[in-house]
């Protein structure tokens, strides 16, 4: 038996966008996302369209993006005041 598997498992292991990753449920997930940056948010979608693309995490991503996308434009507009 080689040790293509614990090679691989390893190699998995540290591409998980969050420690334990892969042990938690979609509600975990969701719940830490708040906590991420946008580069932290853009890896856990790409891992997750990658492995098991649960759909409740995707939009959950999509929604935060775009609420730090619509803070962004919102603070980098000149103020009326």
């Amino acid at each position: 038996m080689s040790d293509d598997r614990s090679v691989e498992e390893t190699e998995e292991a540290v591409n998980q966008p969050i420690d334990g990753y892969d042990e938690m449920t979609a509600q975990d997930v969701v719940a830490a996302l708040p906590g991420l940056d946008p580069e932290g948010l853009e890896s856990v979608r790409a891992y997750e369209a990658a492995n098991k693309d649960r759909v409740t995490i995707m939009r959950e991503i999509e929604e935060l993006t775009a609420a730090s996308t619509a803070s962004q434009s919102q603070d980098s507009s000149p103020s009326l005041s």
